[in-house]
Order: structure tokens, then C-alpha cells, then sequence
């Protein structure tokens, strides 16, 4: 089908345009979210970009309109991320959307730009993005070819995807679309294999002995800022983790139904786990390890709160776990320890400065375990 060719107003969101928005992304996305919610998918996108505690007002979120419809949108999620040795707002793009009746009309470029100019208005200064859309790809793969001062560059280190899978024949059944039988077994035998080798390099799995001890919270207090005071000076990239972002992010059920953990050590918060089940596939559930997090010297804590995740997934029957981490960090090792294994999916995750700076280079150059980055960084989960 031909793309129509009409005249068409890219403006700043503004309130009211929320019920819209949300047809065009479920429209688009076919679901949006992609995971189940307790409450309406417009409730969902007030609490993902209007209440999003970095926000304060800016709605930083772009559409195109005509006759009354919204026909494309951009959007930005804003935190604060501590990046070398400084405090930067940072941005995150996050469900974009045209009509497929209007594509092919620069609608993407326009509502991006127009973005863009709404956050060089504020004192932002970093932008990240995860997408495997191919269109991203190859335009960020063109901007770097041609030298584009605004290209992004990749993660200084790549994000890995991990995958503990229980009942292989089950997920080779319900989950991989190979047609071709031959290969779908092969990626089979590759599976087994691998859990394989993992198993005899890994017998029997013990997590060290620990007197912290684990505790469900359905909301963090104020010791999570001093946690997060502790844990900051061991990284070069950490959002920030203080009680009103996690409480945000964690503990609103408008974002879904994560369950938290936190490790304790004579009253004072060690560490912190959030664990989330999809079950947007009522047949099919999967586990998502969404962030976990230990004091830098802690790693008795990260390894008894990543066999604490595991362990829970196997008690409520879920077959698929999976995760994300930096390659090399040492939490990479850990959860390899209990059986999420690199499921070779590659993640474009990149990023951009605003304005170069020494915390910017430190960031570029840093080591696998001075950056945290996990599915709660992102925002498919």
C-alpha cells in the first residue's frame, strides 16, 4: 500500500493527548505493553512518561496530528545517571511510533528533532537508546560511516543477553519460529550442549555462606539512598537508585507486577533484587531478573541474591528466566554460575554526550564491572 501523502502538524505533546497516544501504541505495537498490567494501558503510559520522577514538567514526548488523530509519536524517559565522576539528566528514547499508512515521510525525523529542541531547552546532558529496530541500526551504522557529529556510539561494552531455559522441547516448541527443521534442531542440540557443558563446569552450586539476609519489601525507605551513596563510587555508569526512582520504577503496579527483595546486614540495606513474571502468555510465562545490585565488595550478596532468583523461578514453575548484563561484569560469572547462559541475541545499546567532558571519556573507557545495566535501565520490561 502506498503511503498517504497529506499534510500533517508535528507539535509538543500536550494534556489530554494521552488516550490517542496509547491507541496508536496499541495499534503499533500490537500489544502495549508487551507484558500483562493490573490497570489500563493509559494509566500504564501516565506512570512510564508523566510520573516518571526525572520529568518535572518537561514532557519531552513529540506527536503528529491530522484532523484530529494522532498519526506518530516520539518519546523521552528522563533520568539521572551517574556517568564518570558527575550527575547528568540523561535521556532515553522509548516508543516510537507512525501509522503505517503515513510512513515513508520523514514523520520519524521530524518528531525527533522537534524532541530534541524541547530537551536542549532543559539542562540535559546524555542520551542513551536499546533498540534492535533495523531502521535505528542502520541509521546509526550510516551516521557513524559519514562521521555525523550526532552519530551514537556503541556501549563501551557490549550488553549481554542471558537465558536459563528448563524444558528446551517445550521452548523450542512454543518459542522458536525456525521453519527450517534442520537448523531448529540443531540450535536445539547447541542448547543442550551448552546447559551441558555449564552443568559439569558448575556442579552442584553453592552460593557462599552469608549472615544477610533476604526480605520481600513492597516499598523502599530512605535507607536505599544510603545504599546508594555506598555503591555509587564503584561505577562510571549507574542510574540513579535513590527511594523515589526505585519506588517508581519498582513498586507502582501501573509499571507491572515486579516483586522486590532487599539484602540486609544489621538493619542497612547490602543489596536488592527485583524479579518480574510475564504472563502476557498465560501458557507460557517467562522470568525476568529486571535488576540486581550488591555493595562492590558484597559478592556474597550478588551471588545468594541471583540463587534466590533462580531458586524462586524453579518453586513457581516458570521454564524461561532470562536477564541482562554487561559482558565481562562480574555478575556476568554469577549468573553463569547458576545456569543463564549467553543466548547470543545482540543488543544496540548506544549512547551520545551532549557536550564532551572527562566524565564522558571515563565512562567510554571504563572496565566491564564499573557499569550496571540491566533490563530496569530499559524499558521493555
Amino acid at each position: 500500500m502506498e503511503p498517504l501523502k497529506i499534510d500533517y502538524t508535528i507539535r509538543q505533546y500536550s494534556q489530554g493527548d494521552e488516550d490517542r497516544i496509547v491507541k496508536l501504541l496499541v495499534d503499533v505495537f500490537q500489544p502495549w505493553p508487551k507484558f500483562d498490567i493490573e490497570c489500563s494501558p493509559v494509566d500504564h503510559w501516565r506512570w512510564k512518561f508523566r510520573d516518571i520522577p526525572a520529568n518535572k514538567g518537561i514532557n519531552a514526548y513529540t506527536v503528529a496530528e491530522i484532523n484530529g488523530e494522532i498519526i506518530g509519536v516520539d518519546h523521552s524517559m528522563l533520568y539521572y545517571i551517574k556517568i564518570g565522576e558527575g550527575r547528568y539528566l540523561s535521556h532515553k528514547g522509548a516508543d516510537t511510533a507512525t501509522d503505517p499508512n503515513y510512513r515513508g515521510q520523514g514523520i520519524y525525523t521530524k518528531l525527533t528533532k522537534l524532541k530534541h529542541k524541547i530537551l536542549s531547552e532543559t539542562d540535559y546532558g546524555f542520551d542513551y537508546a536499546l533498540s534492535n529496530n533495523p531502521i535505528f541500526v542502520k541509521s546509526g551504522e550510516r551516521k557513524r560511516a559519514n562521521k555525523d557529529p550526532e552519530a551514537e556510539a556503541p556501549f563501551p561494552h557490549p550488553l549481554k543477553s542471558l537465558i536459563k531455559i528448563n524444558d528446551v522441547d517445550d521452548y523450542f516448541k512454543s518459542r522458536v519460529n525456525e521453519k527450517d527443521p534442520w537448523k531448529k534442531a540443531l540450535l536445539k542440540i547447541g542448547v543442550y550442549g551448552s546447559k551441558t557443558l555449564n552443568k559439569l563446569s558448575y556442579l552442584n552450586p553453592k552460593p557462599p555462606q552469608t549472615k544477610v539476609e533476604i526480605r520481600e519489601i513492597t516499598r523502599f525507605d530512605d535507607r536505599i539512598n544510603t545504599f546508594y551513596d555506598k555503591v555509587k563510587p564503584s561505577y562510571l555508569f549507574l542510574v540513579e537508585k535513590t527511594r523515589d526512582y526505585m519506588n517508581w520504577r519498582y513498586c507502582d503496579k501501573r509499571g507491572g507486577n515486579s516483586k522486590v527483595w532487599i539484602a540486609e546486614e544489621n538493619d542497612k540495606i547490602v543489596g536488592y533484587l527485583v524479579l518480574k513474571i510475564n504472563k502476557i502468555d498465560t501458557e507460557h510465562p517467562e522470568g525476568y531478573i529486571i535488576d540486581l545490585l550488591a555493595l562492590n565488595e558484597r559478592k556474597d550478596v550478588a551471588d545468594n541474591l541471583a540463587k534466590f532468583a533462580v531458586n524462586y523461578f524453579d518453586d513457581v514453575g516458570v521454564n524461561v528466566v532470562l536477564a541482562q548484563v554487561i559482558g565481562g561484569h562480574p555478575y556476568d560469572q554469577i549468573f553463569e554460575k547458576y545456569g543463564l547462559l549467553d543466548s547470543r541475541m545482540k543488543s544496540n545499546l548506544h549512547w551520545r554526550p551532549i557536550k564532551p567532558g572527562d566524565d564522558f571519556e571515563r565512562f567510554a573507557n571504563a572496565p566491564p564491572a564499573m557499569l550496571h545495566y540491566t533490563f530496569g535501565e530499559g524499558d521493555a520490561i
